[in-house]
């Protein structure tokens, strides 16, 4: 809408004052994607772009520069039948390295002086839902220019060093307090470094911490290992981490926010899961990829048939009850409930020491709510992520279509909430 433009501009302009310490080295743009349509241009267009510019402009000439708004035209794509930015997000990156690096972009623009932007040697790639917090672009900045995480390009493929760096994503207070719901699901709200910093399994295993979509790209490392990608590539932010050898830095933090009700979260968990299967054909030996991406990539195969695994034991248990679906169906039942012993030592400990509940453990009681509500939405988790991977192995071999069909954040969270949407969506 015509308002998107002037809100992000001020969540901008709050990210420049949470990283004054980089002076005007550090520079802020909008990849602004029109939304897809059947034409190449629509007649809202023009208002949309307009308002931006105008919050643009305001921004530049309050502090004398240093914010861009860059958008790009529409292509029409021939596997969809419509008209939409190409690639997306990964197309809106990949633009914006181009044009960093002096090459042919498709980006135009809109408001700022073009000239800085062909001298930027970084990207730090946020999502609209994502907030930058005081002191983590120049720590994010500080460890790429490290002479260790140079990287160093050869076959397409960073072979030392690191082409991306992402930080530790913790869960933004408002929004995982906002529902009852977020306050069962999310993690816990807000910034603790005491007991959120942790290592990554794959980082402390392998030495490769991946990509999460949000982190420091060094643009001409991404320029060379990540333009000769196929099309339609809807994770593609595993893929980049695993060409660009990413790195994990769990001292360094930026927010997310959290889905307020189970609808949009379920929508997001959907688009996670064809991301995932849609990345099946680069888990094979001759996809190049080091044996650790693949195995990672095969992971997150595996983590989405959890749900319906669990499901088909209690299913079984209770149809045709056996010593081995029992088996099965406790050992789900035990998953379920693998927090509450822990809350349970912690609670235990803070009693002994005569302190409070640690302010990172919800408590036995909330452990069990947690387990509670998860077991009742156990089968429609089964089924999204089940449903999310056929459609991504029907997509991916078969009709070509609707590999980049998503949602942002906003529009997910815009889904409604009323008993009959939900009825329909549970079915």
């Amino acid at each position: 809408g015509e308002g998107s433009g002037r809100e992000i501009a001020g969540k901008i302009e709050e990210y420049r004052h949470a990283s004054r310490e980089c002076g005007k080295n550090l520079l802020f743009a909008l990849l602004a994607d029109l939304p897809e349509a059947r034409e190449r241009d629509m007649p809202e267009d023009a208002a949309r772009i307009a308002a931006a510019k105008a919050a643009f402009d305001e921004l530049n000439e309050k502090y004398s520069g240093g914010f861009y708004l860059l958008c790009r035209p529409r292509v029409y794509s021939e596997r969809d039948g419509r008209y939409m930015p190409r690639e997306r997000k990964r197309g809106a990156i990949m633009a914006l390295a181009a044009l960093t690096q002096g090459l042919e972009s498709e980006l135009t623009v809109v408001s700022g002086d073009a000239a800085p932007l062909r001298r930027v040697k970084y990207i730090l790639a946020l999502d609209s839902d994502t907030r930058l917090l005081p002191g983590a672009a120049s720590e994010l900045i500080g460890a790429m220019l490290h002479p260790l995480n140079r990287p160093q390009v050869e076959g397409g493929m960073a072979v030392r060093g690191r082409g991306v760096i992402h930080p530790r994503m913790d869960t933004e207070l408002e929004s995982a307090v906002k529902t009852r719901f977020s306050r069962i699901f999310a993690p816990e709200g807000g910034t603790d470094p005491y007991s959120s910093a942790c290592g990554e399994v794959w980082m402390d295993l392998a030495g490769r911490g991946g990509f999460s979509g949000k982190g420091i790209i060094d643009a001409a490392a991404l320029i060379e290992c990540c333009s000769g990608l196929p099309e339609g590539v809807l994770s593609h932010d595993a893929i980049e981490g695993a060409l660009l050898r990413g790195g994990y830095m769990s001292d360094t933090a930026l927010m997310d926010s959290f889905p307020s009700a189970p609808l949009p979260y379920f929508k997001r968990l959907h688009r996670w899961t064809r991301g995932d299967w849609q990345n099946i054909r680069f888990i094979a030996p001759n996809s190049g990829l080091p044996w650790a991406e693949r195995l990672k990539l095969f992971d997150s195969l595996r983590r989405s048939l959890v749900p319906l695994g669990m499901t088909a034991s209690v299913f079984f248990a209770a149809a045709l009850p056996s010593a081995g679906t029992l088996a099965a169906a406790g050992v789900s039942a035990a998953a379920l409930l693998s927090h509450v012993p822990r809350s349970a030592a912690y609670a235990l400990a803070a009693r002994r020491e005569g302190r409070g509940e640690s302010l990172s453990c919800r408590g036995v009681s909330g452990e069990l709510e947690r387990a509670a509500a998860r077991a009742m939405l156990l089968p429609t988790e089964a089924a999204v992520c089940t449903g999310a991977a056929v459609t991504a192995l029907w997509r991916t071999f078969v009709s070509k279509r609707n590999l980049l069909q998503w949602q942002t954040a906003a529009q997910g969270e815009s889904a409604s909430g009323t008993l009959g949407a939900y009825l329909r969506a549970m079915w």
